[in-house]
């Protein structure tokens, strides 16, 4: 029998920027919030591939062909800088947001990536976090009901930011907050999500454009 959940809880949109300004970041202006008449650069990976899916993960089936065109798109992120980057959910591996870590790919300063990645563990988190002490990190995973699921389904949040007038990455990882139905054969999401509880908006200032990635 799979898992039931039937509670429903509340779900908070919380401003980002003012999260992280009271951590002592300064937010630079992203180059997408400003209402002016200048085209948007946007870049969007949206590749073909199968999914395979159990009670633990939810990822690309062909993991190391996947994994490739995923580097490619991150190198050209770092090559182009497009004011804005996108990939859907469940898509990017865990392994090439490891790689933007290690290697300092960073976005320059005004440019968001907004990465939908494949499932992952809390546990997984933890450990990512903690090997990577120089990232501005904001997650709320340690606080959601862990006893609901195996895995969450984030969104990793990419942007430069200063702290003390030095540059730094900032990662925000925002969780989906509402599961996909399914029948009783294909409730793998349903069964096994841990949801989250916050929805995150970002704003520069009350002229400034609100990007809000409801993410169910």
């Amino acid at each position: 029998m799979g898992k039931l959940q039937r509670i429903s809880m509340p779900i908070k949109n919380l401003d980002l920027f003012e999260i992280l300004r009271e951590q002592g970041l300064t937010i630079p202006n992203l180059k997408i919030l400003v209402p002016d008449v200048n085209p948007a650069d946007v870049a969007v990976f949206q590749p073909t591939a199968e999914i395979s899916a159990t009670d633990k993960y939810i990822s690309a089936a062909e993991s190391s062909v996947f994994r490739n065109k995923a580097n490619s798109f991150i190198d050209y992120l770092i090559e182009q800088q497009p004011n804005l980057a996108v990939t859907p959910e469940y898509c990017m591996p865990w392994s090439s947001i490891e790689r933007i870590l290690e290697n300092g790919d960073t976005p320059n300063t005004g440019c968001l990536w907004l990465l939908g990645c494949e499932s992952c563990s809390p546990e997984y988190l933890d450990n990512l976090i903690g090997s990577h002490p120089n990232v501005a990190w904001h997650s709320d995973h340690q606080h959601l009901n862990h006893s609901m699921g195996e895995f969450v389904d984030p969104i990793v949040l990419c942007f430069m930011v200063h702290e003390a007038d030095e540059p730094k990455l900032a990662v925000c990882l925002q969780y989906k907050c509402a599961k996909m139905g399914g029948d009783y054969e294909n409730r793998i999401e349903s069964d096994n999500l841990i949801i989250g509880r916050q929805r995150y908006f970002l704003r520069s200032d009350q002229d400034s454009i609100t990007l809000f990635r409801g993410y169910k």
